[in-house]
């Protein structure tokens, strides 16, 4: 089947929907279906995985439009002088792109041994921090009015590194803000709101790159994965008040590094 096909871009969307917003590597998910059901290379999955984050960038805005319309009026109204939950987001988006970038532009000379490597560190680290969770007796209460410098700095560099096909950009952001006190809701909430700029850029950078924006069949996936994407993401905030987000991080741990052995072994 050729992954310019019809079926190949719903197949490809639909993955992409539902893997954003869960702790695996929706990068990572993308390449892997790409390669083994279309033949596609590395390089071709992952530009492909990454123009797919202009879908479920549309779904996070649609669904987060009142927040974006509230950090909008908020930026007007104090005239350019931001509140702290626009400093993180701005300043985890250029920290992110800072970190993304040289990855972006030598992924082809990433070795999958390189890129097994980084993504069993990471695996360790979620499990650390999801042992620690479970561990605490009171969750973390930081809410969005009171994140810090150094919280967008560590968030930006978790969301940077996600680049690399494997490293979940969901599970190492909300697991660093849950390492750093911010409550599991707002964790949830501020990782897949800032999603959005960082996904818009990487789906610029594949579509000029590849030329997807004149292709029928990229758009179609687009479509799909922005309609998928807002089930998943309606779905998984509505169970936010349920979810065990010591477990949520360790299982996340334990994926990362089972694709960390996925791609030694392959």
């Amino acid at each position: 089947m050729s992954p310019d096909s019809a079926l190949a871009a719903v197949i490809l969307g639909a993955v992409q929907g539902v893997t954003e917003w869960i702790p695996v590597s929706s990068d990572g998910a993308i390449a892997t279906t790409s390669r083994y059901l279309f033949g596609s290379s590395l390089s071709e999955g992952v530009r492909m995985a990454f123009w797919l984050h202009l879908g479920t960038a549309l779904a996070a805005t649609i669904y987060f439009r009142s927040a974006i319309w509230r950090l909008l009026r908020e930026l007007v109204s104090r005239r350019g002088r931001l509140t702290p939950e626009m400093w993180f987001l701005g300043l985890a988006t250029v920290v992110g792109g800072l970190v993304a970038l040289p990855l972006l532009v030598y992924l082809d000379q990433f070795s999958a041994a390189l890129g097994g490597s980084a993504m069993f560190l990471v695996g360790i680290m979620l499990i650390a921090t999801g042992l620690v969770q479970l561990r605490r007796r009171e969750p973390g209460t930081r809410d969005r009015t009171q994140v810090t410098t150094v919280d967008g700095v560590m968030v930006g560099i978790a969301q940077g590194l996600s680049a690399l096909p494997g490293l979940s950009r969901s599970a190492g952001t909300i697991g660093v803000m849950l390492a750093r006190r911010i409550s599991g809701g707002e964790a949830l909430s501020l990782s897949f709101l800032m999603s959005i700029p960082a996904s818009v850029a990487a789906a610029l950078y594949a579509g000029i790159d590849g030329g997807l924006f004149v292709s029928g069949s990229a758009l179609l996936g687009v479509a799909v994965a922005a309609a998928v994407g807002l089930v998943t993401l309606r779905l998984l905030l509505a169970a936010a008040t349920r979810i065990n987000f010591g477990k949520f991080v360790l299982i996340a741990g334990v994926a990362v590094i089972l694709a960390a052995f996925f791609e030694w072994v392959v």
